[in-house]
């Protein structure tokens, strides 16, 4: 059996699809960036700062200061989760299983350190993540594989002693790329993602509430 699982944050702990799209419309309007649901799920798992690069190198808007901007994101999306952040289905139960399971839990994600210390406070969590990674100090965001890589190096685990939990194209790929098993538990709208056509998960679940021992044992 596998020794740790890393959990990505966003849409796999934290039911935060609501504000991202609120605080990427907020702030995106300002400028006459016409981003639309569907074209924010081509920027999951970026770093916040990628994602931002990234809609100015479609739309080249005026007065652009990548850190700014993503400082004004960040503080708003605390706010929000602060107020109204709730767990996805089925994380409890999951977090439960695992550790009764003897795994070591970890997260990986794309989010600044401040947010996913808020997350893991909000959903009282915290006390169960030996190793909460943040990709900022990471070059690239996924799909490349460091982000991963980085949060088993301070697990002390080997990658493919790691099972990844995710729900996207990009952080999907970052697992396999780092050489981990990987539980995918897709975002319902991103399904329809072509991008998952390449890709090869080693369990699918709805939820994590479908989790079971079998699973683990088979991974």
């Amino acid at each position: 059996m596998k020794q740790a699982v890393i959990f990505d944050m966003n849409g796999v702990l934290i039911d935060s699809e609501s504000f991202w799209h609120e605080v990427t419309y907020d702030v995106y309007k300002k400028f006459s960036v016409p981003v639309e649901n569907e074209d924010m799920h081509d920027t999951i798992g970026f770093k916040l700062e990628e994602a931002i690069q990234y809609w100015h190198n479609k739309y080249q808007w005026e007065n652009f200061d990548v850190q700014k901007t993503k400082e004004k994101m960040t503080n708003r999306m605390i706010e929000l989760v602060k107020a109204d952040g709730t767990a996805c289905n089925g994380v409890y139960s999951a977090i439960e299983l695992l550790l009764k399971n003897n795994f070591t839990l970890g997260v990986a994600s794309g989010s600044s350190a401040t947010l996913v210390d808020a997350v893991l406070q909000k959903l009282n969590i915290k006390q169960y993540i030996a190793v909460a990674y943040s990709a900022d100090t990471e070059p690239y965001g996924k799909p490349h594989p460091g982000t991963y890589l980085s949060a088993a190096k301070k697990l002390q685990c080997s990658p493919k002693d790691c099972i990844a939990v995710e729900d996207s194209p990009n952080g999907a790929l970052s697992a396999n790329r780092a050489g981990m098993k990987c539980i995918l538990v897709p975002d319902q709208i991103a399904i329809t993602d072509k991008r998952f056509e390449n890709i090869t998960p080693d369990l699918i679940l709805n939820s994590l509430s479908e989790l079971t021992c079998n699973h683990l044992k088979n991974l």
